[in-house]
């Protein structure tokens, strides 16, 4: 058996026995367990190489890859003209409200 088969093996084995090690010496660690078996579980799954939801996530990111662009002849750029400026309200209150600037000091 290859190395990296042996693995998942050997991890849910030390699992099994420190379970079977807590239960027999504290039984009411059970709740805990069956807290972690979700986790253990994903952590099973990630060392023995397999991601879970790994097609759903390839899948995903290849629709959402931009379709590639056309290259196409160097058109000329039309500059646009820029719209006139108007002033804001805010600008013509600030400019009401405004006044001289104090004294410098002597």
């Amino acid at each position: 058996m290859p190395r990296r088969a042996a693995r998942p093996l050997l991890l849910a084995s030390l699992l099994i026995a420190a379970w079977a090690l807590t239960h027999g010496t504290a039984p009411e660690l059970d709740v805990l367990w069956l807290s972690l078996v979700p986790v253990f579980g994903l952590v099973l799954a990630l060392v023995a190489g397999r991601y879970v939801g790994e097609q759903a996530i390839a899948r995903l990111a290849a629709a959402r890859r931009p379709a590639p662009r056309r290259l196409r002849g160097a058109a000329p750029r039309v500059r646009r003209r820029l719209a006139a400026h108007h002033r804001s309200g805010g600008l013509l209150l600030a400019r009401r409200l405004a006044g001289r600037a104090p004294p410098l000091p002597a």
